[in-house]
């Protein structure tokens, strides 16, 4: 496997982590294993879509989890800033099909100089200024 340096975590393989989610719990588990030393970091999309339900089912466990997780791995949380949107626009203007949150998922991680967009969702794979690769893709391997 590719030597990634730096690698960005969209919200999927986030929650099949910390959720212990099958059947992806263990790919992610020996993703993390086999890159250690990668500055992993993702946006504050991520932690808004992951905290939604440990927020709304009053689940302090859930958000302490996932705080710990991000010190443990020093994951850096890109904010969103101006530069972000005008290039999640762009790539909007691009691929319409895509969501806005992918869309400024896909431009924090351009903007952050990322070798690696990890994600669970295929479609993203069209945006061919990242190398994205899939947990199922990770799963077939």
């Amino acid at each position: 496997m590719t030597e990634y340096k730096r690698i960005f975590l969209d919200t999927a393989p986030i929650i099949y982590l910390l959720e212990k989610a099958d059947p992806y719990y263990g790919v992610i588990q020996n993703f993390f294993r086999d890159f250690p030393d990668a500055d992993y970091c993702s946006s504050v999309i991520s932690r808004c879509e992951y905290l939604v339900f440990p927020y709304r089912n009053h689940d302090m466990d859930s958000v302490n989890r996932f705080e710990q997780f991000l010190d443990a791995f020093d994951i850096s949380v890109n904010a969103i800033g101006n530069d972000i949107a005008d290039q999640a626009a762009r790539i909007r203007a691009q691929f319409p099909a895509f969501k806005m949150m992918d869309s400024l998922q896909l431009a924090s991680a351009e903007l952050a100089h990322c070798d690696l967009f990890l994600t669970n969702d295929k479609q993203l794979k069209q945006y061919r200024r990242l190398n994205i690769l899939t947990v199922a893709e990770l799963a077939d391997t």
